[in-house]
């Protein structure tokens, strides 16, 4: 292999690696915001649940529409 093909050749493996790169950077990005979504689903729920302890049995109502509704507030929270 003459010099020329081997820096072509470093040359177009920096440039793969840079793609790689870019690549798991986007995947670990929406990785996290995936887990900042979950725990923030979790963390509605938990707050939903304590806050109707105080309620009789009866008035005690939590919804999956509560949930999304307070984690959603969270997480637009998070991301502002």
């Amino acid at each position: 292999m003459t010099f020329e093909e081997q820096m072509q050749l470093i040359a177009l493996n920096q440039t793969n690696s840079v793609g790689i790169e870019n690549v798991r950077h986007a995947n670990t990005m929406a990785d996290r915001r995936l887990q900042a979504r979950i725990e923030a689903v979790r963390f509605a729920k938990e707050t939903l649940v304590e806050n109707n302890r105080t309620k009789s049995v009866t008035e005690r109502d939590v919804s999956a529409e509560d949930i999304t509704v307070l984690a959603d507030a969270l997480v637009n929270y998070m991301t502002a």
